[in-house]
């Protein structure tokens, strides 16, 4: 799975014979007489193909009829933002060394490589092409909300102060509530963001952005009363949904940070704010059920209405700096601004601004 005898490549350099190498390496051998690609997905930190297999004879039992490759951005300066952060290193590690273990349900990894920079990379994945992509500007329905959270749960149970995941050198663990990004780069993307995009937000939503700006400092500091291993983008672009499970991808922005941070992310952006005001205490109190079922102890019920308070600023932190540093699109300025407008919304709601203190 790691690679270390297929070479890296971009997307237009992908052949029958690499693909094959790729393939045979922790797999049945296989001879390909060609294949097709196509992009696949709006990601804007990486690129990403389906790459449908025309077998030479018979394939062998279990050989995928496709796969999928997820690359580095073909924009240099996307590409450096990346590396300097680590986010293409932190998806492969994921795959190499905990996605077996993590409770969640992922694509099967065929190749998980990357350079000793960080920079260039390359995943081939099992192709979930039957299952139904998420979206996140479209909305998600209730049940599929639910789901998602039950997928959150076990990958947070299943990484609970993780002993191995607290030590581990590829581990990105930082020192507050959330990471890559400190106060001085959160307040330099809100500068871009405001002059490009800003200008639709409400003005309650922008006074109370501008509050959490000015307190941001001390909202970064807090430390939840625990640990897990979490997704970071946790939202419909990135989940695939099948008859009984939802399939997660894109871990370029997972962390080992606090409970309720996934969980607040995707109720807070994929229910419209009345239906989300309705239903999030259920949502919250299903996730803690789970949680509690799934073996988590000393963590209770008000605990985890904290971290879902404080949580509901993450979305900003991705949104601002997702918008003023990834390639920029039409659908990702519309992306962004609904995550901001709609995670403000969630916080004012919940209390998060006044909480702040300011």
């Amino acid at each position: 799975m790691d690679g270390a005898a297929v070479a890296i490549v971009a997307p237009g350099a992908v052949d029958a014979a690499w693909l094959e190498r790729a393939l045979n390496a922790h797999g049945p051998a296989v001879t390909l007489a060609g294949f097709r690609a196509e992009p696949v997905g709006t990601g804007q930190l990486a690129e990403t193909w389906r790459f449908r297999l025309d077998y030479a004879g018979a394939p062998p039992p279990g050989a995928p009829a496709s796969v999928v490759g997820k690359f580095s951005c073909a924009e240099p300066a996307v590409t450096a933002a990346a590396a300097e952060l680590g986010l293409y290193r932190a998806e492969v590690m994921f795959y190499r060394e905990l996605a077996a273990r993590a409770g969640i349900r992922t694509p099967r990894v065929h190749l998980a490589a990357i350079d000793d920079g960080g920079r260039d990379f390359v995943l081939l994945l099992e192709d979930l092409a039957g299952a139904r992509t998420g979206n996140h500007l479209e909305g998600v329905a209730l049940d599929d909300v639910e789901r998602g959270v039950d997928e959150a749960a076990r990958l947070h149970a299943a990484t609970w102060n993780d002993p191995v995941l607290e030590t581990a050198p590829w581990v990105y663990r930082p020192a507050g509530c959330m990471g890559f990004h400190d106060t001085a780069a959160i307040r330099a993307s809100w500068q871009w963001f405001d002059r490009e995009i800003g200008g639709a937000l409400a003005a309650e939503v922008r006074t109370a952005l501008l509050a959490w700006l000015d307190a941001h400092p001390a909202w970064l500091a807090r430390q939840s009363p625990a640990r897990c291993f979490t997704h970071g983008d946790f939202r419909a672009d990135n989940m695939l949904f099948e008859d009984t499970r939802v399939c997660v991808v894109d871990w370029q922005t997972a962390s080992y940070a606090g409970p309720a941070l996934d969980l607040a992310y995707l109720v807070g952006g994929a229910l419209p704010r009345t239906v989300r005001r309705e239903r999030e205490d259920e949502l919250l109190r299903r996730y803690h059920a789970r949680l509690c079922a799934l073996g988590v102890t000393g963590y209770d019920l008000e605990a985890c209405r904290a971290d879902y308070r404080h949580y509901a600023f993450a979305a900003v932190v991705v949104a601002l700096t997702g918008a003023s540093r990834t390639r920029r699109t039409p659908r990702g300025d519309r992306l962004f601004l609904r995550m901001v407008s709609d995670a403000v919304w969630q916080a004012i709601d919940n209390g998060a601004v006044d909480a702040l203190g300011v």
